[in-house]
């Protein structure tokens, strides 16, 4: 029986894109999450990922460093663009922050923090070079 805080991954492969939501859990479904993602072999290195963060989920700020350590992960493994979605005001500045952070020190903006499902999605299927 699945578990009732696990987060879900749809992969659309047309698309190339993995959309990551769940109820949230904590940092420990975070890492069991990331953890599948990172194992999955049927998934090739071009996919773009879409986080859509719980609007309930305010992050704990010793939980940071370890979202942005699995993030960091993710974001090696993956080579296309990747969005975190925090529809609460109050989690974009975290959300903006571990962006930063995880965006492979280049700034080169493949990893960003968006407030919207719709503005983030379409950015993400944009591709190329960020703007």
């Amino acid at each position: 029986m699945p578990d009732a805080m696990a987060i879900e991954h749809n992969v659309d492969r047309a698309l190339r894109l993995i959309t990551i939501t769940g109820p949230g859990g904590g940092i420990d479904a975070i890492a069991d999450s990331a953890g599948r993602l990172l194992n999955d072999v049927s998934l090739g290195r071009d996919f773009s990922l879409l986080f859509l963060v719980p609007s309930s989920e305010t992050p704990e700020p010793e939980d940071l460093m370890k979202m942005a350590e699995l993030l960091g992960l993710v974001t090696a493994r993956f080579d296309g663009r990747i969005a975190v979605v925090t529809p609460n005001v109050g989690q974009m500045t975290p959300a903006a922050l571990l962006t930063t952070m995880v965006d492979d020190g280049s700034g080169s903006g493949r990893v960003r923090a968006f407030s919207s499902e719709l503005s983030a999605r379409a950015w993400v299927l944009k591709g190329g070079q960020p703007a």
